[in-house]
Formats: C-alpha cells, sequence, structure tokens
C-alpha cells in the first residue's frame, strides 16, 4: 500500500499535470502567447518523432525479441537519440525564427524540444527495461510537474499575471531536464563504446534501422497531422489566438488518449509486443482501455467545465461542439491500439503505416475545407474523421490475425 500510493500519485501528476496548467493558461496567459504555447508543444511531438525515424519501433522490439544483440543495440540506441536531439534542435530552431520568435524565445524553445526528445527516449527505455515506475516518474516530470507548478508559483505569488511566454518555457525547461535524469539507473546499459562513434559502422546500423523505419515515419506523421494538425491549420487559417483555443479544447478532449498511452500501454507494452502475448493479455488490455476512456473522458468534461467556472465564461457552441468531437476522436485513437499491437506483435508495420497515411491524409484534406467554413468546429471535425479512418483501416488489417 505504501509503495501503490505514490505510484497512483505520479500517474495522476503525469497524466494531469499539463491539463491543469492548461484550464489556468487560458486566464492568465495572453491569447498569443498560450497559442504559441500550443504550437510548441505540437513541434515538440512532431519533430522528434520525424528525426527519430520512428527507430523506437524497431529498437524496442528487438531488445525485446533478440536478447544476444541486446547490448549493441542499446549502445547504437544511445548514440542515436544525442545525435538525434542536436538535430532536432536544429530543425526547431529554424521553424521558431521562421515564425517570427524573438532569440529568447526560439533560444528557449530549442532547449525544450531537445530535452522533449531525450525525455521521451528515456520514457520508453524505462519502459521496455521493465521500469514502468521510474517512466511514470520521468513522465510526471517531464509533462506534469512543471504545469502544476506554474499556477503554484502563482498563486504563491512568486511570479505575476499574466504568465510570460518565457517563464512558462523556463518551468517546461526544469521539468523536461529532470526527466532526462531519470533516466541515470539505465545509462551503464545505453553508453556508447568508442567503436559505435565509428562513421561507418554507424552508417551500416542506420541502413539496418531505417529500412523498416521508413513505414514507422509515414505512420507518425499521419498520426500527429489528426492528433496536431488541427492547431497549426487553425493557425494558418484564422489566428494564433484560435490555434490557442484549439489547443484547450484538444488537450482537454484528450486527457482519456494521454491515460491510455501513459499508463495503459507503459503496463501492458511488453506482454503485448512478446512472441508469447496470449488471448487473456488483449482481452485485459481491451477492458482497461475501455475503462479509461470512460473515466478520461468524464475528467475532460469536468476540466471544461472547471474552466467556464474560472473564467466565468461558458465557451462558445463552436468550440463546444468541437470538445464534443475530439472527445470522440481520441476515444476512436484509444481503440484503434487494440488491433495497433496485434498488427506490431506480427511485424505488419506496412499496415500500420497504410492506416496512419490513410488516416492523417483524410484529416489534411478536410481541414482544408471545413476550417474555412466552420472554424474550430470545423478543425475538429477533420480531426474525428481521421482517427475513424484510421480505426477502420487498422481494425481491417487485424481481422485475420490469429486471436
Amino acid at each position: 500500500m505504501n509503495t501503490v500510493i505514490p505510484v497512483l500519485a505520479l500517474r495522476g501528476l503525469a497524466l494531469g499535470g499539463r491539463f491543469v496548467f492548461v484550464i489556468f493558461a487560458t486566464k492568465y496567459m495572453m491569447p498569443q502567447d498560450f497559442g504559441r504555447f500550443g504550437l510548441l508543444a505540437a513541434l515538440a511531438l512532431v519533430i522528434p518523432a520525424v528525426v527519430g525515424l520512428e527507430a523506437y519501433q524497431v529498437l524496442l522490439r528487438r531488445i525485446l525479441q533478440e536478447p544476444g544483440r541486446a547490448p549493441d543495440t542499446r549502445r547504437f540506441y544511445a548514440t542515436f537519440v544525442l545525435v538525434g536531439s542536436l538535430v532536432t534542435g536544429s530543425i526547431g530552431a529554424s521553424i521558431l525564427a521562421g515564425f517570427g520568435w524573438s532569440a529568447t524565445e526560439v533560444g528557449l524553445g530549442t532547449a525544450v524540444l531537445m530535452l522533449e526528445h531525450i525525455g521521451l527516449e528515456t520514457v520508453r527505455n524505462l519502459v521496455n527495461e521493465r521500469l514502468p515506475t521510474l517512466s511514470v516518474v520521468s513522465a510526471a516530470l517531464r509533462n506534469g510537474a512543471w504545469g502544476v507548478a506554474v499556477p503554484a508559483f502563482f498563486f504563491a505569488g512568486l511570479i505575476p499575471a499574466p504568465w510570460t511566454f518565457e517563464t512558462v518555457l523556463g518551468f517546461w525547461i526544469v521539468g523536461a531536464f529532470g526527466a532526462a535524469l531519470v533516466g541515470v539507473p539505465i545509462w551503464r546499459l545505453f553508453r556508447p563504446h568508442g567503436r559505435d562513434l565509428c562513421p561507418r559502422r554507424g552508417w551500416v546500423l542506420l541502413k539496418e534501422v531505417f529500412d523498416p523505419s521508413w513505414t514507422w515515419m509515414v505512420y507518425i506523421v499521419g498520426l500527429h497531422a489528426i492528433t496536431t494538425g488541427g492547431r497549426f491549420v487553425c493557425a494558418w487559417m484564422i489566428s494564433e489566438a484560435a490555434a490557442g483555443r484549439f489547443t484547450f479544447i484538444s488537450m482537454l478532449a484528450s486527457l482519456s488518449y494521454a491515460a491510455q498511452k501513459g499508463v495503459v500501454e507503459t503496463i501492458y507494452y511488453p506482454q503485448l509486443v512478446a512472441h508469447d502475448a496470449t488471448e487473456t493479455v488483449h482481452r485485459q488490455f481491451r477492458r482497461m482501455n475501455i475503462a479509461v476512456i470512460a473515466g478520461g473522458t468524464l475528467c475532460s468534461i469536468i476540466g471544461l467545465a472547471s474552466t467556464a467556472w474560472l473564467n466565468r465564461l461558458v465557451p462558445p457552441v463552436a468550440e463546444l461542439v468541437g470538445f464534443s468531437l475530439l472527445c470522440i476522436a481520441f476515444a476512436f485513437l484509444s481503440f484503434s491500439q487494440l488491433a495497433h499491437y496485434r498488427l506490431y506483435r506480427c511485424h505488419m508495420d506496412k499496415a500500420i503505416a497504410i492506416a496512419g497515411c490513410a488516416g492523417g491524409a483524410a484529416t489534411v484534406l478536410l481541414s482544408v475545407i471545413a476550417t474555412p467554413l466552420w472554424g474550430i468546429g470545423g478543425a475538429a471535425a477533420s480531426t474525428l474523421c481521421g482517427a475513424l479512418v484510421l480505426l477502420v483501416v487498422k481494425s481491417y488489417a487485424s481481422k485475420d490475425l490469429p486471436r
């Protein structure tokens, strides 16, 4: 019992911290600054995924399924992540400068992107090394602790309102840095040898990873087009303030999906990927997903109501409609993971990539039409359409796999 309570508290912080921040940020941040936060948060998802070539999909599975190659795989993984964080920072700096951000904002944003790249891989490997508690600690620091700290410092009178963009990024950097440090217990497994830094040998290993990884790059780009594309479309077609409002309702609506990815999958991932995964495990995974979707959606509704009470302002009808559509969309994304892991265990990576490509394309095509017509509601409808396409294609591809 003494162990369970702190773990549950950490999981709650990992899942809810950024949502707590969003609820208060709509009141205490300037709309344009909050819109910039939403764009940076989206870039922190997309750029590391593209730069990382989704190599973790190949490398983590190899560590679990090929123990004899695991030491070399881990060391290559470490080198790959460190180089990737530098590339992420370079790409991010160029994009942020293109947005017209100041030098200070670009510098802080670049630091966030690099630390997010390292922190994300830290969580993945802690899960893969069967250290789920530490993975939750890392996720809590990166996603939750700083989000709670900002309003806590404000109500303690330590930071003024409105919260500046630079202040928020400073808290984010501290949390992300702490998240990376949580990986210290496994660093000895991943520390590269001098020969691991040989360019020729590294290129051979990179090619070995890239050959199957391109499918995952297609998938993750499509997935992020569904989950975060609405922010960019709103910024492009409406305004940065509108992107902030879409960020607000989408982050609240995604609580069930965040819980599924951050809690349920961290528990079941090794069992679902193993060669001897049983139907019992898949049934447990399904039941947990249903429970998390129901509970997460309820919490999302409570969060929206809390924001309306805090701001003494009911969101416009378009945002309420968009919020409802996004709750359904993220539920579809969670359900799609049931078929996803059947396909993943059987190495049907191309089928997963096709599903991601189809869902992302549906989102992008519809958003270009619907957003100018219906604003935030149209962007949300596009997200729902893409999520439904992803679910249907994955389910169809997995229907004939062994149960």
